[in-house]
């Protein structure tokens, strides 16, 4: 008997093969494709992949619980994220995080984006499909016909972040009905007018992109409400990210050797530019260090700002601080968890936050937070309770902070105690994906055998 992959296999490996001639082409600039011959091309690779199937499965116990006659027949549903970029930063680990648990319930999930990244590999190892396409907003704009079929074959569409609103009207516009369900993932908190100048947008037309989707998603509280003018239709709603519970190393491979436990180590986590504050805990990192010499500081994240970087870097040498001061450069998950876990505070000096994984991260490893109280934040900690909130800017309310947690151990521990049991209750992983799981239900209402248990993919009998 032959072996055939199962419907919705098909479906999704033809959408993979036919979508990756398509996007090849599209970048290159082709007005036309063939695709008929494309799609022979994908009918043989099928093929292939089906003998390899057939003869893999011959012999192997796995091949009645492939095809059992009590595994779900509803069709497979393709989910379509759409990223900005895929580094190793919050919004696209935010959105890596709501992909992955979706493949492992078992939907067909690709991802696009413009700018490729470290996150490429992660997405790859989990089953996910990735396709970059350096020339995305350029195709949105000229509504290009290969795109816009490659989006036509998905069933959801999450679009994430502000700045990817130009591929809202691909996707939703009345003039061109695609069909599909789209969620907005609206992750920054920006001063609305200058984010309009800036991408060369008016306000109404994002008003228009946010009335076009079926779902707008925000963070926290304060971010939709910096948005309200904007909810015509009345489809916003607050999802809280969240993120998995950690621990500390579970052997002596996993320490960091540039934390040593004799110091007192602050962690920061963040692309370095103005918005994120990093001269404002150097700043205090001077101060501080003049104090106690067992401060050290470790600032990690990716350059976003090299003019601003090189500025940070020239004031630490300066100021003799080389020694207290460790630039980490980009770290992957693992190790930042690492950097949490062995350190003794935690701060995020930035300008404007939504609602940051960073924070997040550290109230899972039950430490002692200092940060801005901006939009979200806010709403992740409690001042003098979770974690100690300073305003934006204020080196000296950041010393002061720093001190009251190096001074009174007691209190420190208080804060990192009520900082995990306030991630736990409120923003763990599960909670966020359970939250994501009842949204597709309402919009994808046939999604039953994929919103419980994962469970193996199978053939109709």
């Amino acid at each position: 008997m032959n072996i055939y992959l199962p419907n919705g296999t098909r479906r999704a490996k033809l959408r993979e093969i036919v979508g990756r001639n398509l996007i090849v082409a599209a970048n290159e600039g082709v007005g036309s494709l063939i695709r008929q011959t494309i799609k022979k091309k994908a009918s043989q690779e099928l093929t292939l992949l089906e003998n390899s199937v057939e003869n893999n499965l011959q012999d192997a116990p796995m091949k009645q619980s492939l095809y059992s006659a009590n595994q779900p027949k509803t069709p497979i549903k393709s989910i379509l994220l759409i990223s900005h970029n895929l580094n190793l930063e919050g919004a696209p680990l935010a959105l890596f995080n709501i992909g992955k648990a979706l493949r492992d319930l078992s939907f067909a999930v690709t991802v696009i984006s413009p700018l490729d990244g470290k996150l490429r590999d992660r997405y790859v190892q989990s089953g996910v499909s990735v396709h970059v396409i350096p020339a995305l907003r350029r195709l949105c704009q000229r509504a290009n016909e290969e795109l816009r079929g490659l989006i036509s074959s998905y069933d959801l569409i999450f679009v994430n972040t502000i700045v990817m609103f130009f591929i809202i009207f691909l996707t939703s516009a009345p003039d061109y009905p695609l069909g599909q369900r789209v969620v907005w993932l609206i992750r920054e908190s920006p001063d609305i007018q200058e984010f309009c100048r800036e991408m060369v947008v008016g306000r109404a037309k994002l008003a228009n992109c946010a009335a076009l989707v079926d779902r707008v998603v925000f963070l926290c509280e304060a971010t939709r409400n910096l948005y309200a003018e904007f909810d015509i239709n009345g489809n916003f709603q607050v999802i809280h990210d969240g993120v998995e519970a950690n621990g500390p190393p579970q052997s002596s491979s996993n320490l960091v050797r540039s934390i040593a436990p004799q110091n007192f180590n602050v962690v920061t986590v963040g692309t370095i530019c103005p918005n994120k504050g990093q001269d404002i805990l150097i700043r205090a990192a001077e101060i501080l260090i003049a104090k106690h010499h067992d401060f050290k500081f470790h600032i990690i994240g990716k350059v976003g700002d090299l003019k601003f970087y090189k500025e940070l870097k020239d004031f630490v040498s300066v100021h003799g601080l080389s020694h207290s001061v460790n630039f980490t450069g980009e770290l992957d998950q693992d190790k930042i968890r690492d950097y949490l876990a062995q350190c003794q505070a935690f701060v995020l000096p930035s300008w404007r936050e939504s609602f940051p994984l960073s924070v997040l991260e550290a109230m899972a490893a039950g430490k002692p937070i200092v940060a801005t109280g901006r939009f979200g934040i806010a709403e992740q900690l409690q001042h003098l309770h979770s974690g100690l909130l300073i305003q934006p800017g204020d080196t000296s309310g950041l010393v002061a902070s720093l001190l009251q947690i190096h001074d009174d151990s007691r209190f420190a521990r208080m804060l990192g105690e009520n900082a995990r049991q306030n991630f736990s209750t409120r923003f763990t992983l599960d909670d966020m994906i359970n939250q994501y799981k009842r949204l597709i239900a309402e919009l994808l209402p046939d999604t039953t055998d994929f919103l419980g248990e994962p469970r193996l993919i199978s053939k109709d009998t």
